[in-house]
């Protein structure tokens, strides 16, 4: 018994598969972008709320220097808004004139240590 076209079936099955894993590739690679997009969201939020405090606690106006309120409002614990103004008036003192609120928050939440959680 001779079989005809195996040859040719098996090339048509291994391309069909091999298409079939390409198909997953592309599957994966996109809900891996995804989720690094979805990732990235969480860090541009705390940047943002932290430039925010930062302008505020910039302000040096005591109707805004509440932490309690400040917290409240910005969704993060008082403790939390003290450690940012520590840091805030460390940053101010170094250098006042070169460094805006918003600019220092930034990069006060590009620090080892999340920005605010």
């Amino acid at each position: 018994m001779k079989l005809i076209g195996t040859m040719e079936a098996l090339r048509t099955h291994q391309a069909q598969q091999r298409a079939r894993v390409i198909t997953e590739l592309g599957l994966q690679g996109a809900a891996v972008t995804a989720a690094e997009r979805e990732a990235a969201r969480p860090r541009a939020a705390r940047a943002a709320r932290a430039g925010t405090l930062g302008q505020i606690l910039g302000w040096n106006d005591p109707h805004y220097g509440d932490e309690h309120e400040l917290g409240r409002i910005a969704h993060m614990t008082h403790q939390r808004v003290r450690e940012f103004r520590q840091q805030f008036d460390e940053d101010a003192d170094m250098a006042p004139d070169l460094i805006t609120p918003q600019r220092r928050w930034g990069r006060l939440a590009g620090r080892g240590r999340p920005a605010i959680p």
